[in-house]
């Protein structure tokens, strides 16, 4: 049987992780700020990954991250657009 992941990730150099929280009122899974240590280099862009939580999993996960990214979507356009 074959397994596969899905996650809504966002990058960005001017990008606030925490304000990208806030905005999508979403647990994000990964977090990374500008300026952390990455093994033995240091991460230039944040980052910001949503991937639904430990429920389910599959065509169920996708669907209802698909659903939950659904509903903000205004807001997802806004913070590309600020970053």
């Amino acid at each position: 049987m074959s397994r596969f992941t899905v996650e809504f990730r966002i990058y960005g150099k001017a990008l606030d992780p925490d304000a990208i929280t806030e905005l999508l009122a979403l647990k994000p899974c990964q977090v990374v700020h500008p300026g952390s240590p990455r093994g033995s280099r240091t991460v230039e862009e944040a980052m910001w990954a949503f991937d639904g939580g430990e429920d389910g999993g599959g065509q169920s996960r996708m669907d209802d991250i698909g659903r939950r990214l659904e509903k903000r979507s205004g807001k997802i356009v806004v913070a590309a657009r600020a970053h």
